[in-house]
């Protein structure tokens, strides 16, 4: 049986993204709509942007982790399916680029706001939870918030959620449609 995270290229090239106002995004995350000023990205958006959709194969599952933009410290850059940096597990892969300088205990702050995973199938007015995880991150986001470290401007890590194949294979047959980053309890 073929693993969908083989076809890493082929996800990222299928990837969906829409800008705040719904428009499709071109080369280098920008609007195709933007005009005169799609050369010029600003370092801190407005308003974040939301990956509406996972990657194959769970493109029907809503989603999205703009808390994480809303605070103005961070930028999502990157959404993929397939193996994390530090785990090498599968998972489902953001990649977060630091937009403004802030320590790591305030950078892991921001990410216990969204590290209880959810996904659920919801059906008019009942929903059925299929899944329960935690959002990922390097240990050193913990170690360096215990040491007063500073994440500087550019720094760019990963955040992920695991899922095995059998786990994606059970969400696609329980057709999940929905996902919901909540706080991680204290």
């Amino acid at each position: 049986m073929k693993s969908p995270f083989n076809s890493l290229p082929l996800l990222l090239a299928i990837l969906i993204l829409a800008d705040p106002a719904g428009a499709p995004l071109g080369a280098g995350g920008r609007s195709a709509a933007a005009g005169d000023n799609a050369g010029v990205e600003s370092e801190t958006p407005k308003k974040p942007r939301r990956f509406n959709r996972l990657p194959e194969p769970l493109e029907d599952v809503i989603g999205g982790l703009h808390e994480l933009e809303r605070s103005g410290h961070f930028r999502l850059i990157q959404m993929e399916m397939g193996r994390t940096r530090v785990t090498e597990e599968d998972a489902v892969v953001w990649t977060v680029r630091v937009v403004r300088p802030l320590t790591y205990r305030h950078a892991l702050t921001l990410l216990r706001r969204v590290g209880d995973v959810r996904i659920a199938r919801i059906r008019d007015e009942w929903q059925q939870q299929l899944l329960r995880t935690r959002l990922g991150w390097p240990d050193w986001i913990e170690s360096g918030a215990v040491q007063g470290e500073v994440l500087d401007r550019h720094f760019e890590f990963e955040v992920w959620i695991e899922l095995e194949e059998w786990m994606v294979k059970s969400l696609q047959r329980d057709q999940a449609n929905r996902i919901v980053f909540l706080p991680l309890p204290p």
